[in-house]
């Protein structure tokens, strides 16, 4: 997807957060083809090196990796569209305003960082957090935004002047 993360460091916050004890591949529910694949790709990404504590023809269980750190992340909010592709590249469509969640770990995250895919631009990019302007600084090509976080913010508030396809969001 659009969001850029380490999976294998993440994994154990999400899955935490979620409330998941077992992930668990279940074959006759996953006909072979592009779900199964994506699917395997996405565990073997998220887990790896982990050996499964089941398996059968059927079944596949993992345990869920144990919470060590708390990583942050990024959660899109209301106005994001659909996952597409703009060439090899994915993208979903921002609407004119549009929200990010940063869910926040033991480090707190010091910056965002949002691209968009030539010709487009993000030269009209607004970024809020609790109604207080944070100014974007741009790339010379202004298809990259990055976007200093203050400590605490949990919501952001973007807005542009027409939906904008965005190809890359990360918090570092």
């Amino acid at each position: 997807d659009i969001i850029q993360a380490d999976l294998p460091a993440l994994a154990p916050t999400v899955l935490h957060d979620f409330g998941v004890k077992y992930i668990v591949l279940d074959y006759f529910q996953m006909p072979p083809g592009p779900e199964r694949d994506g699917t395997e790709r996405w565990v073997s990404a998220a887990l790896p090196n982990q050996s499964p504590v089941f398996q059968d023809d059927r079944l596949t269980v993992f345990t869920a990796p144990p919470l060590t750190v708390r990583q942050s992340y990024v959660r899109l909010g209301s106005g994001w569209g659909e996952l597409q592709s703009a060439g090899e590249q994915p993208v979903r469509r921002m609407a004119s305003v549009a929200t990010l969640v940063i869910v926040p770990g033991d480090a707190p995250p010091a910056q965002l960082s949002l691209g968009t895919v030539a010709p487009h631009s993000l030269a009209e990019l607004s970024v809020f957090a609790d109604g207080k302007a944070l100014p974007p600084t741009l790339s010379e090509n202004e298809t990259q935004a990055n976007i200093v976080l203050p400590v605490g913010v949990t919501t952001l508030q973007l807005k542009i002047s027409s939906p904008i396809p965005i190809s890359r969001i990360k918090i570092q």
